[in-house]
């Protein structure tokens, strides 16, 4: 449930912020980087390369979070399971290999739950998937998109300023002003 809440808040309701686990997981990514960049002289490009990590991290986390999950689901009966060929592990390895395997296509492969229940969850489970999937990629390619706005408006600004001290815009003053304020 905290994975649907978090999807939910992150992509579909982004004005309020990241979701819980995202916002805990994007905390922790930047003091990381933080204390890394501390150590190292050049920070700006450990400091520049942590959203893009956490831009990726996220996806990455959640799909992680929803294949585990169904796995703990599947573990007790993945003995019963059919499959064809025989599975060479069983167990854990077993269970997540089911589950990453639901998660990731729409189908099942060489394992096949047995009985209604577990048919309906393997569904289930590749619906959430392909959904997550394509969330994940509305919410990198939405940080990117406002990402190149940010980087637009930044290289406008230098642009602007570049001539210019800040305090002595002389004759231009208003004009740079007027300009400040259209993009505020």
């Amino acid at each position: 449930m905290v994975l649907v809440v978090d999807v939910f808040v992150t992509v579909l309701h982004a004005s309020s912020g990241a979701g819980p686990y995202t916002s805990l997981q994007n905390r922790v990514l930047w003091r990381v980087s933080s204390a890394v960049a501390a150590r190292l002289s050049g920070r700006r490009p450990v400091l520049a390369s942590s959203a893009p990590l956490m831009a990726l991290a996220t996806p990455v986390a959640w799909m992680t979070f929803l294949t585990v999950g169904f796995a703990l689901l599947y573990h007790p009966v993945i003995g019963s399971f059919p499959a064809d060929p025989p599975l060479e592990v069983q167990g854990w390895a077993a269970s997540i290999y089911l589950s990453g395997y639901l998660t990731t296509t729409l189908g099942v492969g060489d394992v096949v739950p047995a009985g209604a229940v577990w048919r309906i969850a393997s569904v289930v489970q590749s619906a959430l998937g392909f959904a997550l999937f394509s969330a994940s990629i509305t919410y990198v390619l939405s940080i990117y998109g406002r990402h190149t706005a940010d980087a637009a408006l930044a290289l406008h600004l230098h642009n602007l300023f570049r001539d210019s001290e800040l305090g002595d815009w002389g004759a231009e003053g208003s004009e740079h002003r007027s300009t400040v304020r259209s993009l505020a």
